[in-house]
């Protein structure tokens, strides 16, 4: 099976993104369909709700895609970006993405993307949930 990487790898080529999905994911959401989320309103609601959540660096390797559609301009915008702030020292780039306890992207799939490609952790908001009741939370 060809990883995330080796699928966008050449010239950030998206098109074969479903077949990298139906093997890593089981969660077809449309982006449409997907919660767009302010990091620091949403570890509020978490705290607010008692929902545990950890903030730390994750390899983009280990987690899997929830939405099923992608912008490539964005993903080569933050890529670019990306790049840049490695090669001047800088740290992350962008808000942290959000994550269940079991791996998935829930708000944050473009960034995932780049750092991905770009071989870097991306700063994570690991929730204490697994994906479907994490999803189930923030849609309802």
């Amino acid at each position: 099976m060809k990883t995330l990487r080796e699928f966008v790898q050449d010239e950030l080529d998206l098109s074969q993104w479903n077949d990298f999905w139906d093997t890593t994911s089981a969660y077809p959401i449309t982006r449409s369909s997907m919660p767009q989320l302010d990091a620091d309103d949403f570890k509020a609601t978490l705290d607010f709700a008692g929902i545990p959540y950890d903030v730390h660096n994750v390899d983009g390797t280990k987690l899997r895609p929830t939405q099923s559609d992608y912008d490539p301009e964005k993903v080569k915008a933050i890529l670019s970006n990306l790049q840049d702030a490695a090669a001047n020292g800088k740290g992350d780039v962008g808000p942290p993405i959000i994550t269940s306890n079991d791996g998935f992207v829930l708000d944050g799939h473009h960034r995932y993307i780049a750092s991905t490609l770009a071989d870097v952790p991306i700063k994570t908001i690991q929730v204490d949930l697994p994906i479907n009741q994490l999803y189930h939370f923030v849609t309802n």
